[in-house]
């Protein structure tokens, strides 16, 4: 039996719960302290909203849906989204992380046109609304649905190097008329909005983080104030800083005053009582009101695989973010800067530099290497769910209580006869 998608794979567990409900009542069977630590935790809401199926070029029909994907960022906000890599699957229980476009996984392999995908993402539904994208563009019958496959088909063109049939190639389709559609081919909106973002496309810088501590890592000896400290931020409000692990530290500014709250690029310090052992704090800065950026990566927590996703409009979010601090009595310098050892760390941390971005339109799908669509973006065939095996299910199930009901019904009239 051929793997099921998760979409597919969910409808079959309603379905098989349905039928294990209907005959129980038929009586034919008888049913049998880390997490305060995690900051800045998104997930994926099962809520997207579904745009119109995308079709590539190249031999046979190699398809893919696409979803405008709600990416909760707290409990109180929440911005729409698109995959960046059309061969991984979303796993809506993971954790998401706002991360630099460099800390990508590897295998994604879509980092050289994240500026022209960033440029897709700005000038693009959701961040510009329909009526002004279907004047931009020059498309005044886009609809919603079209929209979100035009976008996402132009985004995959940057980040995996597939295509959409050229008008010429689409057969009976070149000639259709706005909001037609013959066979499985794109519609002439879809069509329309993906040769206007991917022919316009420019390299465009990633946006700036929410919420960033730099440098990451600091050293320096517990005799003189450890730093300099600045916070980097998209909160146009002061941002509180703390310590945790040393009680006897204090954050203080340039002048050596006491602060608890700084502002965006203000330098700050962390200052330790004489003869304090040896050791190490973090430093934690947190931001009412941040705003998330159109274009800023999410992905998976600590590795955990799930398909990268993208902000597709700007969203504001309590954010936090953290330095660590390490000292040394014994050290015989006086000055206070970031250690070799911690630069290191931090540049092993932070991953691979961006390379330069293109300013050309991404590569066509080579025939030898065709695309592979994820499971969860393969598109649901023209069949009914009651032409599939789901369907059969219910009706075999709606059967069998109906079967069980009349044998009851039978029993009873025999035994008052």
């Amino acid at each position: 039996m051929a793997a099921l998608s998760p979409r597919s794979g969910r409808r079959a567990r309603a379905a098989l719960a349905l039928v294990a409900a209907s005959l129980t009542a038929a009586g034919t069977i008888t049913p049998g302290t880390a997490a305060a630590a995690q900051q800045n935790i998104a997930r994926v809401d099962d809520n997207g909203i579904a745009g119109e199926v995308v079709h590539f070029a190249g031999e046979g029909d190699t398809a893919a849906s696409t979803t405008l994907f709600n990416l909760r960022l707290d409990g109180d906000s929440a911005v729409g989204a698109y995959c960046v890599d059309i061969s991984s699957e979303v796993d809506h229980e993971a954790a998401y992380i706002e991360a630099a476009w460099e800390d990508a996984p590897e295998e994604g392999g879509f980092l050289e046109y994240a500026a022209e995908v960033n440029w897709v993402l700005r000038h693009s539904y959701p961040s510009l609304g329909l009526d002004r994208l279907r004047t931009r563009a020059g498309i005044p019958s886009l609809d919603t649905e079209q929209a979100i496959a035009g976008t996402q088909a132009a985004i995959w063109h940057f980040s995996n190097g597939v295509s959409l049939p050229d008008p010429g190639g689409e057969g009976p389709a070149a000639s259709l008329e706005p909001g037609e559609r013959r066979g499985r081919a794109n519609s002439a909106e879809v069509r329309a909005l993906y040769s206007y973002l991917t022919e316009t496309a420019e390299s465009t810088s990633e946006p700036a983080p929410s919420l960033t501590v730099e440098p990451e890592r600091v050293s320096g000896t517990g005799a003189s104030p450890l730093g300099p400290l600045t916070v980097r931020t998209t909160s146009a409000e002061p941002v509180q800083v703390s310590v945790s692990g040393a009680e006897s530290a204090v954050i203080v500014d340039g002048s050596g005053t006491p602060v608890s709250v700084v502002r965006a690029g203000q330098e700050f310090f962390l200052r330790l009582e004489d003869e304090v052992p040896a050791g190490a704090a973090k430093v934690y800065a947190q931001a009412a009101k941040a705003k998330v950026e159109a274009g800023r990566l999410f992905i998976g927590k600590d590795g955990v695989s799930t398909q990268p996703l993208v902000a597709a409009e700007r969203g504001t979010v309590a954010a936090t973010a953290s330095a660590t601090v390490t000292w040394d009595l014994a050290s015989a310098s006086p000055s206070v800067a970031a250690s070799p050892s911690a630069e290191a760390a931090t540049e092993s941390e932070a991953g691979p530099s961006r390379p330069e971005a293109a300013t050309t339109p991404g590569p066509e799908p080579s025939s030898s290497s065709p695309v592979v669509i994820a499971n969860d973006k393969q598109p649901e065939r023209d069949l009914p769910l009651t032409g599939t095996w789901v369907g059969a299910i219910i009706i075999a199930g709606v059967t069998l209580v109906t079967a069980g009901v009349a044998a009851l019904v039978l029993a009873r009239r025999r035994r008052r006869n």
